[in-house]
């Protein structure tokens, strides 16, 4: 049974077996938990065993990091995936991708990210949408682009980030970019086109100012 008291959800019975279903999905310890929450793990252990009763705020701490939602948690629902949480499109399938081309696992995503398991699962099937961080977050991992990564462009690596120099001609970098109009690259590949061109002739009057008198 669920009580709610302003906002704390006081539950009863068994209702948190769903919570010890989620942690043991994940492969997490009662111990993982509690270091998560900055609890102790007694503390955590009478939430499982429904000796205590964790406050709304912790709830929504749990729902989080397992990608689901409070509602499912202490048993109000029994669809453990948000609804329309990915109307928005974000796409994450080169996540996916990503991780299986660098040899990662979902348990090294999720410890990098301080998810669960069950949360990168879900992005990389498009049943749960992270949010902007989480995004930048990801494509600073695996040194891609956050364009790349959401599957708008197809280029990967447009920008070595440790490096900090280009990989491909500015050309098809700028004709790449999601934040610039097609009006906007235009004018931006004339101008580049001009700068070449002076570069070009100031090349040209350098070299030929360096020639010896009986070399012109």
């Amino acid at each position: 049974m669920i009580v709610t008291i302003g906002h704390y959800i006081i539950i009863k019975g068994d209702d948190m077996e769903r919570l010890i279903m989620l942690r043991k999905q994940s492969d997490k310890t009662q111990q993982d938990m509690a270091d998560f929450l900055g609890v102790s793990r007694p503390t955590y252990t009478k939430w499982e065993l429904g000796g205590r009763e964790p406050d709304f705020e912790t709830l929504k701490k749990l729902a989080a990091y397992f990608g689901t939602t409070t509602s499912y948690i202490i048993g109000e629902i029994d669809d453990p995936i948000p609804p329309n949480k990915n109307k928005s499109g974000i796409n994450l399938e080169k996540l996916r991708e990503l991780r299986e081309a660098t040899g990662k696992t979902q348990d090294d995503i999720a410890l990098y990210l301080n998810v669960g398991r069950n949360t990168v699962s879900r992005y990389e099937s498009g049943e749960r949408e992270p949010d902007l961080q989480t995004i930048k977050k990801l494509a600073d991992y695996f040194n891609v682009t956050t364009d790349y990564l959401l599957g708008r462009i197809t280029v990967q690596n447009l920008l070595n980030k440790k490096t900090a120099s280009f990989h491909m001609p500015l050309e098809e970098i700028i004709m790449n970019s999601s934040e610039v109009s097609e009006e906007g690259k235009q004018i931006m590949l004339q101008h580049l086109k001009l700068v070449k061109v002076l570069d070009k002739a100031k090349s040209g009057n350098e070299f030929a100012s360096e020639l010896k008198p009986d070399m012109v």
